[in-house]
């Protein structure tokens, strides 16, 4: 589990934060807490500590001071900081010092949850990446572009941050690229970051991170047309992967013409990423895509809110959203958007493909190419279907518990459900489960019951004339403004939208 230390001089602040969240739910244990800072520091310089959790202003020494003291004995350490003052040299100066959130008092814990769910999401990562390259990768910069793609700032938060960092947020054009290549060691990925970057300079703008040691993503702003961008991404990184012998997949998201919805684009890249084990060298959304991809949504958001998988209606679905396809290259765009619908079923984690569903991967390097015939599309998408119920199948007998968490999780009757309780009444530890339902899920348990909860929502909301405040309480949100943020984050657009839309659509269809 990650360790985590909580510091704070007043120590009801302390309690408070011990019962804001269910910390084993993200694999996080609370291996020290304290009132002095000093205590703390010495924790840290003499075990091994993944988060620091402080407040800013104590009286034996700052917050910033203890950050940057902590950091010094462990470059790794992920630091959040408390604070009663929204002060802007506060913000700064915690930052520059390496802090990676900063959360005002009182504190909300869906805010400290969110800052909890993100550092645990990205922990394991980021530790490949720092054995990797060093403790110099895991900079403020980086961060910031993986919080700026992942939507975990708002539009406040990431101009102010933008601003600090000296990196441009007022271009007409953002397309977010994903440079993927399981095979290749990680100093391989490093000399081709050299070398991109070297044939970037004077085309474009570029804040680029490591989401792994072999995936790199870059959020990209062109200088001259944007038609180039492409032109120059795909022939110049193919060329610097040829000359240092690796296979590279490119995944070229949409492009968006306004810093907020650079996530839009990291999205539409990032889905896409399967297309790593297929013959294929790249992806290249379009906006033709856009049409084929809404109807999906469509078509599929109904199935991908239930528990289990149910086989046929998605080879339902399937044969009729073909039969709308007018063209045999609709039909291709067709079967490769339709596919990420149905890994997410499997897995969040692209990189577990080839371990855990052998059989999937053999079917992504058959994937059949553009010009052939629409019927030839949809026998492969029917198969498509057909192995990952049976790869589900083979992870829910492998995994009985995760089943049965699951199972508790779409119940929706226990609004305090968490690991724990779940863990109890399976007679095994928190850490144990939670470990064990993200291999099998990709989620951590929070992430999982939060997503189940938004979905749920948006069924009451779409099916019945329920009050807002209603469904919030009925799904098991804490509170009707986090449920409205996390709802707006996770759809695109806020419950009362969504309900008007989907009226709208009822009477048009």
């Amino acid at each position: 589990m990650y360790q985590a230390v909580l510091v704070d001089d007043e120590s009801y602040i302390i309690e408070d934060l011990l019962s804001a969240i269910d910390w084993s739910g993200y694999n996080i244990d609370i291996s020290f807490s304290t009132t002095s800072p000093l205590e703390a520091l010495e924790y840290i310089r003499s075990h091994s500590v993944h988060l620091l959790i402080t407040d800013v202003s104590m009286p034996q020494m700052t917050g910033i001071e203890l950050i940057k003291a902590a950091k010094e004995a462990n470059p790794l350490l992920t630091a959040i900081v408390l604070s009663a003052y929204n002060n802007f040299e506060y913000v700064r100066s915690a930052m520059r010092n390496g802090a990676e959130n900063y959360l005002l008092k009182p504190l909300d814990p869906n805010d400290l949850m969110e800052s909890i769910s993100q550092f645990a999401n990205n922990m394991q990562e980021r530790e490949k990446i720092s054995r990797s390259f060093g403790a110099s990768i895991l900079t403020f910069r980086s961060n910031f572009a993986e919080q700026w793609v992942k939507n975990l700032l708002s539009p406040n938060e990431l101009s102010e941050r933008a601003t600090l960092l000296g990196i441009n947020v007022d271009s007409d054009n953002y397309t977010v690229v994903i440079f993927n290549s399981p095979s290749a060691d990680s100093v391989k990925m490093s000399e081709f970051y050299d070398m991109l970057l070297s044939s970037l300079v004077g085309n474009c703008m570029s804040t680029i991170y490591f989401e792994s040691p072999q995936r790199l993503v870059c959020i990209l702003s062109m200088v001259g047309p944007i038609r180039d961008l492409k032109k120059l991404v795909i022939e110049e990184a193919e060329l610097k992967a040829s000359l240092l012998s690796f296979p590279l997949f490119i995944s070229i998201g949409s492009t968006v013409g306004f810093y907020t919805n650079v996530p839009e684009s990291y999205t539409t890249a990032h889905t896409m990423l399967y297309l790593t084990y297929s013959t294929l060298p790249f992806f290249l959304y379009h906006q033709n895509l856009f049409g084929i991809n809404k109807c999906l949504d469509d078509q599929f958001s109904p199935l991908s809110s239930n528990a289990s998988f149910q086989t046929e209606d998605y080879i339902t679905v399937a044969r009729r959203v073909f039969t709308a396809a007018s063209t045999s290259e609709s039909a291709y765009h067709v079967c490769l958007l339709m596919i990420p619908y149905l890994l997410r079923k499997l897995t969040k984690e692209v990189i577990e493909i080839p371990q855990r569903f052998p059989t999937i991967l053999s079917l992504l390097a058959d994937l059949p190419k553009k010009g052939l015939t629409q019927k030839l599309y949809l026998d492969y998408s029917v198969n498509f279907i057909r192995e990952c119920s049976n790869a589900i199948l083979l992870s829910q007998n492998e995994f009985p518990f995760v089943d049965a968490v699951i199972k508790a999780v779409h119940d929706f009757s226990d609004k305090d459900i968490s690991l724990k309780t779940l863990a109890i009444k399976l007679n095994m530890s928190p850490s144990y489960l939670g470990n064990m339902f993200k291999k099998q899920t990709g989620y951590y348990f929070n992430d999982y019951l939060a997503e189940a909860r938004l979905k749920y929502a948006a069924l009451l909301i779409e099916t019945t004339d329920m009050k807002m405040k209603d469904i919030v309480d009925q799904v098991g949100f804490s509170s009707q403004t986090y449920f409205n943020r996390s709802f707006k984050r996770y759809f695109n657009v806020s419950p009362v939208a969504y309900r008007r839309n989907k009226k709208i659509s009822t009477l048009t269809s």
